[in-house]
């Protein structure tokens, strides 16, 4: 039984449903059939009645409740499969795969422009106005009085299988849109302004929306996080949700079921990403 659920809970939801609705009508119509069969044999009075209601009732009814334990035992078969993977997923290891994979892809498809260092990457996001002062991402003056010395550069990552679409993709927004389906990955440097020209670089940032995030409409997006030494060598911090539920940003719980979407949307990329550059 416990297979057979595990089955069942690969299977969309919506299609599930269908299914279900599509059966309800069998255990209905024999309902029906065997009402009247019975009303032929018993005459007409209360008891008859409430016996082909009881007919007609009853086998909808459990039909019902066998759907809805079903459902629920699917849902805790998805919830204990999506524990069971965090917890044997080391998450830094991947995020720092993830990093590399990145970076790897950012360099593949701006493969004419020198990018060897963070020095280079600045120089590249300001020569095309992809910078922003920090303060100016925040509303309450103490935040912004924190971050006033520090600059943000940042980017998209395209996302594709090939280097035909990388190309392509690289050289035509809409069709980037339509091929990228809702999902994104863009880098956050955060870097503290020492003088023109000089900086020292305090955390890069990964953001990561999947297709999933995009149809739910709430904005939502995850951030992973890590700190640079003196020598920009990256530490892995910590993996953050974000959304927007008043028109600004902010962290809510990272849920099990969140954590799979994007591991599993991590190791895609990674996967292919090697594919293509290899």
């Amino acid at each position: 039984m416990e297979s057979f659920i595990k089955s069942l809970s690969k299977i969309p939801s919506i299609v599930l449903s269908f299914f279900a609705f599509v059966l309800w009508f069998p255990v209905f119509y024999v309902s029906i059939l065997f009402g009247f069969l019975i009303s032929s044999y018993v005459e007409r009075g209360p008891i008859s009645l409430l016996l082909m209601f009881s007919i007609f009732i009853l086998p909808s009814y459990g039909f019902y409740k066998l759907m809805k334990w079903t459902r629920k035992a699917i849902d805790q078969s998805i919830k204990d499969s999506n524990s069971s993977l965090v917890a044997d997923t080391d998450i830094p290891a991947l995020c720092l795969e993830m990093l590399e994979a990145v970076q790897q892809k950012y360099r593949y498809t701006n493969y004419e422009t020198k990018l060897e260092n963070y020095s280079d990457w600045i120089a590249f996001q300001v020569k095309h106005n992809r910078k922003e002062m920090m303060e100016n991402l925040f509303h309450a003056q103490q935040e912004k009085d924190l971050t006033r010395e520090f600059i943000v550069t940042y980017d998209n990552v395209l996302i594709a299988s090939n280097k035909f679409l990388g190309w392509l993709l690289h050289t035509n927004y809409l069709v980037t849109q339509f091929f990228s389906a809702g999902s994104f990955i863009e880098i956050n440097l955060v870097s503290k302004v020492l003088q023109d020209d000089v900086f020292d670089n305090i955390q890069l940032r990964i953001k990561i929306g999947t297709k999933a995030m995009s149809l739910r409409g709430k904005g939502e997006f995850v951030e992973i996080r890590f700190a640079l030494d003196e020598k920009d060598k990256p530490r892995y911090e910590e993996i953050v949700m974000v959304h927007r539920p008043f028109f600004s940003f902010m962290e809510k719980e990272m849920e099990d079921s969140d954590t799979v979407e994007v591991i599993n949307f991590m190791q895609k990329f990674i996967k292919k990403t090697r594919k293509l550059i290899r």
